[in-house]
């Protein structure tokens, strides 16, 4: 089975994002609920703007930005993460792609 690729946001224009204190507040303007994220999710969602990835290529893109060790537990943790931004609506699955 496939890993699924997640991308954000799933909408341009969806979420208005501002922050404080080391938070981050996302609005969706679709549901309109509110979502207040760690800067670790921030960057996963960051790391999925400019193209789809699964958690294997978002772990790259952020081991390209921040001192990390590859280790299978981080991939697995990421994953994780990813589902739970996708139940959150914070990041979608491409069409065909999951």
């Amino acid at each position: 089975m496939a890993e699924p690729v997640y991308h954000h946001p799933p909408e341009p224009d969806r979420f208005l994002r501002r922050e404080a204190d080391g938070l981050t507040v996302l609005f969706d303007r679709v549901s309109g609920e509110t979502h207040i994220l760690a800067p670790e999710a921030i960057a996963l969602l960051d790391c999925l703007r400019d193209s789809p990835a699964d958690a294997r290529t978002a772990l790259e893109r952020l081991q390209a930005h921040y001192e990390m060790e590859t280790a299978d537990d981080l991939l697995e943790g990421i994953a994780r993460q990813l589902e739970a931004l996708y139940d959150l609506g914070l990041a979608n699955k491409p069409p065909g792609r999951f």
